[in-house]
């Protein structure tokens, strides 16, 4: 199949890969890649990869050669480095058939896409867990924690923080569904911590700030008015004095928030991966009984659900964040509160306005 590999060898592939090995179970799925007219069909039968069957496809991923061969580079252009930036963003790519059932198995798609790029870039199998392996172990920040409490609306959040270096306060904001040991890696980058003091906190029901007391599982909700004030709360109580805001996707939607609300309470800000306002910025398929645990939470596959309710994944530094951060970029900006009404989600369709956030 061009421009992947052959199929034979990309299925067998699947197989024998240890990803997909550790997500097997009591479920099976058939689903299709489709490069203009070829297609290559997989099929997983009790949660294993079969090398030489398949069956009727439940849901096809189709894009012509060239948005695929865009995919495949080592990095791709804008909107090609996944599934999920090409349905909302390149309008040749389709997600076909059964929609739910793509929602549902959304990371075993992934997965197999990524092993397909693997061996079209001309490397050979196993295929590594992540396609740009970290070079070197992982850095250890010499950081020290924290508790301040933060009361919003009469209810007391006690909210869990780190610190690490000296010099100018850094307020580092983790991304949706994630928490501050995102920021472990800038905390032990000495180019960074000999000139500033990088102060992380977990919001609350992440990481390690609890849900307040007597707070209903599941009940978290995050809405502009108290992601400010929690974000203000906290500088108070961690004795901040004019940081400086660093945020990436919501967090850094955020800052510009903070910069059209309280431009005085910071020495600048730093806004990676930031708009100004995007519409139906709430993903339903997060609501979905049948989605939800699966393809958000327990394999994060990247729906805006995980600003609901913590997932159990957590990812490390964007390399946006640090990226921005050395350059030590500072911006303001006025900032229109993003909104969005919620849409329904069934299986035969897909919200087309959703949007997928980090």
């Amino acid at each position: 199949m061009t421009p992947f590999p052959p199929v034979s060898s990309w299925r067998e592939a699947c197989a024998a890969d240890a990803s997909l090995a550790a997500w097997h179970g009591p479920w099976s799925i058939d689903f299709a890649i489709a490069s203009d007219s070829e297609t290559a069909v997989f099929s997983v039968l009790d949660g294993k990869p079969q090398p030489n069957t398949a069956g009727e496809p439940a849901f096809t991923l189709a894009a012509p050669q060239a948005v695929w061969r865009k995919f495949l580079q080592p990095i791709p252009p804008r909107h090609h480095h996944g599934i999920f930036a090409m349905h909302y963003r390149v309008p040749e790519f389709t997600i076909q058939g059964n929609q739910l059932a793509f929602v549902q198995h959304a990371h075993i798609a992934r997965r197999v896409l990524e092993i397909g790029k693997w061996l079209a870039l001309g490397n050979q199998p196993p295929v590594p867990v992540n396609l740009a392996p970290r070079q070197g172990p992982r850095p250890a920040p010499n950081s020290q924690g924290g508790y301040v409490p933060v009361t919003i609306g009469g209810i007391t959040h006690q909210i869990y923080y780190e610190t690490a270096g000296t010099g100018r306060d850094v307020l580092c904001m983790h991304t949706a569904g994630s928490d501050g040991r995102q920021f472990h890696g800038l905390m032990a980058d000495s180019r960074i911590i000999d000139h500033h003091r990088l102060v992380a906190f977990d919001m609350p029901w992440h990481g390690k700030s609890p849900p307040p007391d007597a707070a209903v599982p599941g009940s978290w909700r995050l809405n502009t008015d108290f992601y400010v004030e929690l974000i203000m709360g906290f500088m108070a109580a961690a004795h901040l004095d004019k940081p400086i805001a660093l945020g990436a996707s919501m967090s850094g939607e955020i800052c510009l928030e903070l910069a059209y609300r309280h431009p005085e309470a910071f020495t600048g800000i730093v806004a990676c991966e930031a708009c100004e306002k995007i519409e139906r910025r709430q993903t339903s398929w997060a609501a979905h009984p049948r989605s939800t645990s699966r393809c958000s939470f327990r394999n994060g596959s990247g729906h805006s659900a995980r600003r609901k309710v913590p997932p159990n994944t957590r990812k490390q530094s964007p390399g946006t964040t640090a990226r921005a951060v050395r350059r030590c970029s500072m911006a303001t900006s006025h900032s229109i509160p993003a909104t969005g009404t919620p849409v329904s989600v069934s299986a035969g369709s897909i919200p087309t306005g959703a949007r997928c956030s980090c």
